[in-house]
C-alpha cells in the first residue's frame, strides 16, 4: 500500500507526522505534502505532532485500514482554534488511464465558500463544498486550463491556469489556504496545489 500525508491547515505550523509511533515525516510544512510511502496493507495510527515532538504528544491522532495495492492520502484539513482541524482517509487512483491523463480537484480551503469547477471553459462541477474531493476526470495529454470561481459566480474566479498534463499520470489540484477576510489574518494564502498521484 502506498500512503501519503497532506498538511492543509492553513494556520498550523510545520508537522512531525509519526506512523505507529516512528516519525515517517520527521518536517512537514504547511500546505505541503509527502511523498507516497510504502506500507504492508493493514492498520495503522497517524499522529500529527508539532515539528519536532513525539507521537506522544499528538494534537492530531486517527486510526486507518490501508488495503493492498492502494493509494491513500491522509489529510490534516480544517483549523486550529475552531475544533474543524481533524484527520481523514482519501482514496486515490491507483492506476492512471493508460496513454491519458487524469485530473481531479479537492475543496480544501477551510473559510472558502462552495465553487464551480471549469476545464478548458467547461463547468465539469458545481457547488463543490468544503472537503469534497471530484471523480478524476480523463483527459488528452498536453495543455488544459483549470478555472475555480465561486459557485454561481463565474466572474469571481479564485484560481486560473493552463496545466501540462503528461501521458499516463494522475494529478490532484487541491485548492488549500484561507481567502482574504477583514482583520487578521487567518493563516497561509488560498492557493492550489498540484499532487502528483500517479506517475
Amino acid at each position: 500500500a502506498l500512503v501519503r500525508a497532506l498538511h492543509a491547515i492553513p494556520n498550523a505550523p510545520a508537522v512531525t507526522v509519526s506512523v505507529n509511533g516512528q516519525a515517517a515525516a520527521p518536517s512537514l510544512g504547511t500546505l505541503k505534502a509527502t511523498p507516497y510511502l510504502t506500507l504492508d496493507p493493514g492498520r495503522y495510527t497517524i499522529a500529527i505532532a508539532l515539528k519536532g515532538k513525539p507521537a506522544s504528544e499528538a494534537v492530531l491522532r486517527g486510526i486507518f485500514n490501508v488495503a493492498d495495492k492502494t493509494r491513500t492520502t491522509i489529510v490534516a484539513r480544517g483549523l486550529v482554534g475552531n475544533k474543524s482541524a481533524a484527520l481523514a482517509a482519501q482514496k486515490d487512483i491507483d492506476v492512471a488511464p493508460a496513454g491519458k491523463s487524469a485530473l481531479r480537484v479537492w475543496h480544501l480551503s477551510p473559510n472558502a465558500p462552495r465553487v464551480d469547477v471549469y476545464v478548458d471553459n467547461k463547468k465539469v462541477l458545481s457547488k463543490v463544498p468544503f472537503k469534497a474531493a471530484s471523480q478524476y476526470f480523463t483527459l488528452t495529454p498536453g495543455k488544459h486550463t483549470v478555472k475555480v470561481t465561486v459557485a454561481g459566480k463565474p466572474k469571481l474566479v479564485v484560481f486560473n491556469a493552463t496545466l501540462p498534463l503528461a501521458k499516463d499520470t494522475a494529478i490532484t489540484a487541491a485548492a488549500m489556504g484561507v481567502i482574504k477576510v477583514a482583520g487578521k489574518p487567518l493563516g497561509a494564502k488560498f492557493q492550489v496545489g498540484l499532487l502528483t498521484d500517479y506517475r
